[in-house]
């Protein structure tokens, strides 16, 4: 044996540890790469605009939209508010301006419950990102879908 030669790996002692602690250098700094951006969540996109009426579709089927539905907007405050504004058209003589009311999501942000009016409006969320709010309502043996842009 050489002195100051490691025999399990024929390198001097001090080569080993140099070796040694840049590996354990470049294994920690491998362990601190940057976390993968979260992903905004469904609440904040629906808050982050109005929205209004693009299309509407019954069991599948296109429909044309009234105008009466044309000129609504929702806007979701990041407290839980809502206000639906009705525009100038309104669908029925006694329908009111503006109803505001509340608003949640599932835990798992696949359903949209609204409630105004002492009534609460459930919603299936086929999609809510930017710029697109797209959402389905059961109404008897029909479904309603309803996709709104931002505005």
């Amino acid at each position: 044996m050489w002195p100051g030669v490691n025999c399990v790996f024929c390198l001097p002692k001090r080569l080993m540890k140099q070796l040694f602690l840049l590996l354990t250098f470049l294994n920690l700094l491998s362990a601190c790469k940057q976390p993968d951006a979260i992903p905004e969540s469904r609440h904040s996109y629906l808050v982050k605009h109005s929205w209004d009426y693009t299309s509407m579709s019954v069991n599948g089927s296109p429909q044309t939209l009234s105008p009466c539905l044309v000129d609504d907007i929702w806007t979701f405050g990041s407290t839980g508010s809502v206000l639906l504004n009705f525009g100038d058209l309104r669908c029925s003589f006694s329908q009111p301006q503006n109803v505001s009311g509340t608003f949640s999501l599932s835990p798992d942000q696949n359903t949209l419950y609204i409630t105004h009016s002492g009534s609460t409006f459930t919603y299936s969320v086929n999609n809510i990102d930017e710029y697109t709010l797209d959402v389905s309502e059961a109404i008897g043996l029909d479904t309603t879908r309803y996709i709104l842009n931002a505005r």
